[in-house]
């Protein structure tokens, strides 16, 4: 790059060497910033290195001065939102390993280096699980894509075997669905879509999806799906990580130390009463699956469902088979 051509860039090069170089521990004098574009073929006197840090300021990036010294004050992002978004992609079961690493890596070096270390060396893996298939990105950026464009997605999907192998399901065949969105729940990601085949929507973990690929069809829109977008479905989701089974309203008794848990499965918006014998109710959308039942069983005695009669049938029946498997002679 010629001379000329990189004293165009100065501002630049000034305002990244004061983010990732300074902070309020670690100011830079004149002559650091004035040897570090040096090597950068950038030639600058001590008057210019004032006149464009006060130029940096007017534009509204929040630079101090202690003494005759700078640095950066006020980041993208401060310390405990960076350690946040550090913690949650070490907690997220659909990255990979190298994924994390990488994530991790860029988020820390949004603090500056001198920070970034302690940063990296502060963040604690609980040793979660990490999946192998390394297209999560590529197939989240399809999926918005897709939906930017109207149009449909075609894609192969697997689950695990014994062994860990993949095993698809259709023997292989494509998926072809009208995508909806993508919800973030319980580590994963879920693509959540609907076929013109069924009259409700359904989901796949993206982190099980290969091949994904757009279509030339448009998306085919539904009633159900503009719910969705817009928030009204919000309940029957929380309490389940899968979408295609039937919604209901269902009556909970639970004890007071649930309270908190259901305003987090449910949000704030669920009305919570106390009956006569001290115990908490609350009627809550929920899909009637496996995991909602699984939920319900893992309070024990803490939790009932009170209503409708139907639900609590079918969730004792479920309990009378998980139990024939102990009673049973094998």
């Amino acid at each position: 790059m010629a001379k000329s051509e990189k004293q165009k860039i100065k501002l630049l090069r000034l305002y990244e060497y004061l983010r990732m170089e300074s902070d309020e521990n670690h100011p830079v004098g004149t002559n650091e910033i004035i040897a570090e574009l040096a090597g950068q073929g950038i030639a600058c006197e001590r008057k210019t290195v004032y006149s464009d840090i006060t130029l940096l300021k007017e534009y509204g990036y929040d630079i101090q001065k202690v003494g005759r010294k700078y640095y950066l004050a006020a980041r993208e992002l401060n310390i405990g939102q960076i350690r946040f978004l550090m913690d949650v992609t070490q907690s997220t079961s659909a990255l990979t390993k190298q994924q994390t690493e990488d994530i991790c890596y860029v988020l820390s070096m949004l603090a500056g280096s001198h920070r970034a270390e302690l940063l990296a060396k502060k963040v604690l893996s609980f040793d979660k699980a990490k999946h192998r298939n390394d297209e999560v990105f590529l197939t989240v950026e399809r999926i918005n894509r897709a939906i930017e464009n109207d149009k449909k997605v075609s894609f192969k999907y697997f689950i695990l075997g014994p062994t860990g192998e993949r095993e698809y399901g259709k023997n292989g065949e494509r998926y072809i669905r009208n995508p909806v969105g993508l919800v973030f729940n319980g580590g994963y990601y879920y693509l959540v879509c609907h076929s013109e085949k069924y009259t409700e929507l359904n989901s796949f973990r993206v982190d099980h999806i290969t091949d994904l690929v757009e279509t030339d069809d448009n998306i085919i829109h539904t009633d159900l799906e503009k719910e969705f977008v817009e928030g009204k479905l919000k309940n029957i989701l929380a309490a389940s990580d899968m979408w295609n089974t039937k919604a209901e309203r269902v009556v909970l008794t639970f004890d007071r130390e649930h309270i908190g848990e259901i305003f987090d499965k449910f949000s704030f918006g669920v009305e919570i009463r106390e009956n006569k014998s001290g115990r908490f109710f609350a009627a809550v959308e929920v899909n009637l699956n496996d995991v909602f039942y699984g939920w319900v069983a893992s309070h024990g005695a803490e939790m009932r469902i009170e209503s409708p009669k139907y639900v609590r049938e079918q969730y004792i029946q479920k309990l009378n088979e998980s139990l024939s498997q102990y009673t049973e002679e094998n």
